[in-house]
């Protein structure tokens, strides 16, 4: 009984507390769906108990509906048999119905069949414009089985239309990559694009942090809705302020009659991107917290504050938390916009891509310039291959622009690449072939004794007097192979990584074939310079 009794205080005080901060627009959605899944659970136990208690469960019933009617939002709490279980007084009057009539209703005859087809799949959806009303769906869960669902309905922003020009350029399918850092963050993005929490994307400039969230908007209940990018490095600071949200008329020298909307409206019911958000000046940063804590934004020159509903994506390339101790960025801002991390590797460290990245790119270029067949010569290939692209993917697209721009036949030579990429790969060639010297071993320098290996004959290439060896040979000791080659060898696979693809580029690059990489690798490894095995 004592347990009982707790549970319905704790009840009371949870409808209570909702019932103070109701008039909180921002605190609507979460806390009205936790409150009727929490009246749900509870009264289910009471009914369990109802020897005991009959009393409460009215009394708890009451309570809900108090609560709802509280709410300044349009709701409707459907039961498990798809009966309306609750409706307040601003949902009657959109649906244009008496309050009364609507109690116990099934609701395919109440809302328009849309809907009921949105609501038979059984997750969170928006509707942004259905007969002029705009529609939001939470299910209502018990453990991992629902048991109704809250519907929150309002009239549709009829001047969002204009927004819906704003789409993103490239969805999930358009971020090619075959490597497993990409494959994990696609991943992430579709699990983390249904909810509405804030994301923080993180990446050197060039590696597509724009692309990622247009994909994430993309996959979220908000694709309908518009995506507004902003480039915060790009705008002026004493323009930022009335381009994020908006001014009114005469709120200073130059203002458009009537005044205009910021990016916030523009993206009112979808996404707001905005890149570079480390160059938000400090003074600035208050007004976006208060805006992303309350979901609404007071114009340049006004006076009254204008809801709006986005989801908000930031990208930057600075390091947030070094520019918290220096005091340039705002901690409570970094933990508003880092709710979900999202870090996207630089090209170096993914060099598999390059392959699928080049074939894109070519392809792309040859269809706007209507050209004829392209082909790489293998000497180009390989400078692009061992060049570290510190402009990440940007630089590799226009690194390919220019070379079919410079091109004179069907085949692009070396020549035909960037200078910059030309002079990068041929002073890192000189400067690994002096540490490798593989060609110049003195009499004093031992050479790499070659290891039994499992593959053919046929599959191993002798270097500079190495030279077949046969199963019989004894396996290399500690010391058959200098410190000099150690350190080449790590640095390579530090650059280009220890995937397959990964060692046959450092092999490449160090001037040696790959079944001597492999052999050397094996000896490598017995020195513990390795923790995996070396397949």
């Amino acid at each position: 009984m004592a347990d009982i009794q707790d549970l319905s205080k704790l009840m009371a005080n949870q409808i209570l507390s909702f019932s103070e901060s109701a008039f909180v627009t921002i605190g609507v959605y979460n806390s009205l769906g936790q409150l009727v899944a929490s009246a749900g659970e509870h009264a289910n136990l009471l009914h369990k108990n109802a020897f005991l208690i009959s009393n409460h469960i009215p009394q708890l019933e009451t309570f809900l509906k108090c609560a709802i009617d509280l709410s300044y939002e349009a709701a409707i709490v459907v039961d498990a048999d798809e009966r309306l279980a609750a409706v307040n007084e601003t949902a009657a009057f959109l649906l244009n119905k008496p309050k009364d009539s609507l109690f116990n209703r099934k609701l395919n005859e109440v809302v328009p069949k849309k809907v009921m087809e949105t609501f038979h799949l059984g997750r969170a959806f928006k509707i942004l414009d259905l007969e002029g009303l705009r529609w939001e769906g939470r299910p209502i869960m018990e453990s991992e089985d629902i048991q109704g669902m809250l519907l929150l309905l309002r009239k549709a922003n009829k001047a969002n239309n204009r927004n819906t020009q704003h789409k993103p350029r490239f969805g999930l399918m358009d971020i090619r990559g075959t490597s497993r850092a990409i494959t994990l963050i696609k991943e992430k993005v579709q699990r983390i694009a249904p909810t509405e929490l804030s994301v923080l994307i993180r990446g050197e400039s060039g590696t597509g942090k724009e692309l990622f969230a247009g994909a994430i908007h993309s996959e979220s209940f908000r694709r309908e809705g518009p995506f507004v990018a902003v480039n915060c490095a790009a705008l002026p600071e004493n323009l930022i302020e009335s381009e994020l949200f908006g001014y009114e008329d005469g709120a200073f020298t130059g203002a458009r009659k009537g005044g205009k909307p910021g990016k916030f409206e523009q993206a009112n019911d979808g996404t707001l991107f905005l890149d570079e958000i480390g160059e938000m000046p400090l003074s600035l940063q208050a007004k976006l917290l208060r805006a992303l804590q309350f979901k609404e934004i007071e114009r340049v020159g006004g006076t009254k504050p204008v809801s709006v509903d986005i989801r908000l994506i930031a990208a930057t390339n600075k390091p947030l938390e070094q520019m918290i101790e220096e005091g340039t960025f705002r901690e409570d801002l970094y933990y508003r916009l880092n709710v979900i991390p999202l870090d996207i590797p630089p090209l170096r460290e993914r060099i598999e891509d390059v392959t699928v990245l080049l074939e894109l790119f070519t392809k792309r270029v040859k269809f706007n310039k209507g050209t004829g067949a392209i082909r790489w010569s293998a000497e180009a290939l390989n400078a692009i291959y061992k060049y570290h692209w510190p402009g990440n993917i940007r630089e590799l697209e226009n690194a390919v622009e220019y070379a079919v721009s410079m091109n004179v036949s069907d085949r692009i030579e070396i020549s035909c690449l960037p200078e910059r990429i030309i002079r990068s790969v041929q002073s890192a060639s000189q400067s690994q072939a002096a540490t490798l010297n593989t060609r110049t071993f003195n009499s004093k320098t031992p050479m790499v004794k070659q290891p039994t290996l499992h593959s053919s004959n046929s599959d191993i290439t002798p270097l500079n007097g190495e030279t077949k060896k046969t199963r019989d040979e004894s396996p290399p000791t500690a010391n058959s192979i200098s410190q000099e080659e150690i350190e080449a060898i790590l640095d390579a696979l530090a650059q280009y990584g220890t995937t397959t693809k990964g060692k046959e580029m450092a092999a490449r690059t160090l001037g040696i074939s790959r079944a001597t990489m492999y052999r050397r690798l094996k000896i490598i490894n017995s020195l513990g310079y390795f923790k995996e095995e070396i397949k």
